[in-house]
């Protein structure tokens, strides 16, 4: 195992946000075909949608 790795903290290229749950997606073959497992259920993939925060725009206060 390695030793005094760095620790990388991914973070997304869009800017700050959350990731929030939207539900799922069904998977499809080449011609539209859902795909099932041996039991006949949906084989789906959970997908995730990226709220981004406003940005904020910060300005000095010169005033004394």
């Amino acid at each position: 195992m390695s030793t005094n790795v760095p620790v990388t903290t991914w973070r997304p290229t869009s800017g700050n946000g959350e990731f929030v749950g939207s539900g799922v997606d069904y998977i499809v073959d080449q011609l539209g075909a859902f795909l099932v497992d041996p039991t006949g259920v949906f084989i789906v993939s959970p997908t995730t949608t990226f709220v981004p925060v406003p940005a904020t725009t910060w300005s000095e206060d010169d005033s004394e």
